[in-house]
């Protein structure tokens, strides 16, 4: 009988694996946004999703939710910057409590 010897194995494959698709709750927690934006991902298309029919839930690929932030703070980045012209809102006295 061959036996391999355990210093051949890389130590990669002794590591866990992380789960291919999230429920609701571990989306929203991987991703840190709010449930709105899960759902407006889901209705758009954006990432990939599959009603549950054991759990009764939404589960969601974490690949795509990666993929979707990803994109998401991408566009965030290239956002033009507000230049010295832009006025903040001031409260005005009409509308004041005082």
């Amino acid at each position: 009988m061959y036996v391999r010897s355990l210093n051949c194995i890389d130590d990669n494959s002794w590591k866990p694996r992380q789960p291919t698709w999230l429920t609701h709750e571990e989306a929203l927690k991987h991703v840190g946004k709010g449930a709105s934006t899960l759902r407006r991902w889901r209705y758009r298309g954006e990432v990939t999703a599959l009603k549950s029919v054991m759990r009764g839930g939404w589960i969601y690929e974490r690949t795509s939710l990666e993929a979707c932030k990803a994109e998401q703070a991408r566009r965030y980045d290239e956002r033009p910057c507000p230049g010295p012209w832009v006025k903040t809102r001031r409260k005005s006295r009409e509308h004041s409590d005082n």
